[in-house]
């Protein structure tokens, strides 16, 4: 997947966490031209949002996840509008939750240099893993079960984007990231055969 081909306005992008939904939408943005607003319910970015949405102005690119449906009458009301909507998921989900766990880890949510410094993440700590699992698989959850009709659906491992046009790149995993792999998926392979969910 390369250029998403955008027929009307707003673009409104539906993903998980750690699906590459941020790295599409701000794509998406910077090849239209188009104001990127990004989860605005998170990260104090609510006021830019609702300052932008006033003006009318539909060249826009939203992004939010399932779990932020519900929190913002504006982003409901995009959603339900004609617009642009793409969803984009991961095939893998324990690359996913790996993902989300040392972002959690490490407050690190978007890399924008090429290089960074080595860096290494503690031993697991299981009731964040657990926290974290149940987010990937509640949204994981409603992404497979919408009936929404959506013009583009998308996974992360068949993005062909390159991030360093818009100084974006894929975050640097820790030096004992193999370690830290194989006891998230040790642990989430006896999570799933012995049905231990929150869902």
């Amino acid at each position: 997947m390369n250029d998403i081909n955008v027929t009307r306005w707003p673009v409104f992008i539906l993903g998980n966490y750690r699906s590459g939904s941020n790295l599409l939408g701000r794509h998406i943005a910077h090849c239209y031209n188009a104001k990127w607003l990004n989860e605005p319910t998170r990260g104090g970015r609510l006021a830019d949002f609702l300052e932008f949405y006033k003006t009318g102005n539909k060249h826009f690119v939203l992004k939010v996840m399932p779990d932020q449906l519900g929190l913002l009458k504006e982003v409901d009301e995009t959603f339900a509008s004609d617009c642009f909507k793409i969803k984009i998921q991961r095939k893998n989900t324990i690359d996913q939750i790996v993902s989300h766990y040392i972002s959690t880890k490490t407050n690190t949510w978007v890399q924008r240099t090429k290089n960074t410094e080595p860096y290494s993440v503690e031993c697991i700590d299981y009731k964040i893993l657990n926290w974290v699992a149940n987010v990937i698989d509640i949204n994981n959850k409603y992404l497979d079960t919408t009936d929404t009709n959506f013009d583009y659906s998308l996974f992360y491992e068949d993005l062909d984007i390159s991030g360093e046009e818009i100084d974006f790149y894929k975050i640097s995993k820790p030096t004992n990231f193999e370690e830290i792999y194989k006891e998230i998926q040790k642990w989430y392979i006896f999570r799933l055969t012995n049905t231990v969910t929150l869902l």
